[in-house]
């Protein structure tokens, strides 16, 4: 997805500002970056498992998901520093690197053709997908929009309480959506191996977790029309007010400019 580099990105950046110090193993950052272009645009195939292709599209897509591992660890070193530290932006993007590094532990495990025949038609595959895209990629945009708007208004967010607000809802609605379709999921993988089960019984066995994902998504709603109700009142906040005197282009700092 494209949209990971660019939250990768992000928090990159914000990290070691917060932090206050460079990032451990930044000589790294480039060799995990051109394993996610190369290597992950060949694991689309790993959902060709069993169907009617040819299995050497599988097995690459396979071995892709097990190389990629390459890609999370490096993230992970580089960014272990946002563990232990406080700021609204750092743990919006501590919670995002938790779920982006579990989708891609998860995404090899249920590659592999023996966890795939249970697992590729479910909504298992939902739950990777909500927990990677928007418990790991949307959450560390989050981490980077509140991290840059007062610097770029020169004044703080408006509410504190807003702002906490949208951190815990978002947050629960992540955990309880993707629980609730990884309980689907596995509830459907069991029924759909059973040959006795018919298809209307393995929805009925399936509503209440749906249920309960849907009143997740809700939440999740919610938790973003406060998000966006505070960016808002900031805005016009700064609006109302002269502008910063600072320039929010400046030259980089040392902990800003790129290691060499």
């Amino acid at each position: 997805c494209w949209l990971a580099p660019m939250a990768l990105a992000g928090a990159y950046y914000v990290v070691p500002k917060v932090v206050g110090r460079v990032l451990p193993s930044y000589d790294f950052a480039p060799l995990g970056f051109w394993t996610l272009i190369f290597v992950g645009t060949w694991t689309g195939g790993r959902h060709l498992v069993g169907g009617p292709v040819p299995a050497w599209i599988a097995t690459i897509a396979v071995v892709a998901c097990a190389m990629l591992l390459f890609h999370y660890m490096v993230v992970t070193l580089n960014l272990r520093g946002a563990c232990g530290v406080s700021g609204t932006a750092i743990r919006f993007i501590r919670f995002g690197l938790v779920a982006y590094v579990l989708t891609g532990a998860l995404d090899a495990l249920t590659s592999f053709r023996s966890v795939a025949v249970d697992t590729q038609f479910t909504f298992l595959a939902r739950a990777l997908e909500q927990l990677g895209l928007y418990g790991g990629i949307s959450m560390m945009f989050f981490g980077g929009i509140y991290f840059m708007v007062p610097r770029l208004t020169g004044r703080a967010w408006a509410s504190s309480a807003l702002t906490d607000g949208h951190r815990w809802f978002v947050m629960a609605g992540v955990v309880v959506l993707v629980g609730a379709l990884a309980v689907a999921g596995w509830t459907q993988a069991d029924a759909l191996l059973d040959a006795k089960v018919v298809l209307g019984d393995i929805f009925g066995r399936v509503r209440l977790p749906l249920l309960v994902a849907s009143g997740a998504q809700l939440l999740i709603l919610g938790a973003n029309l406060l998000f966006l109700v505070h960016f808002c009142q900031s805005a016009c906040a700064c609006c109302l007010t002269a502008a910063p005197a600072e320039n929010p282009f400046r030259q980089p700092s040392t902990l800003e400019a790129p290691a060499t």
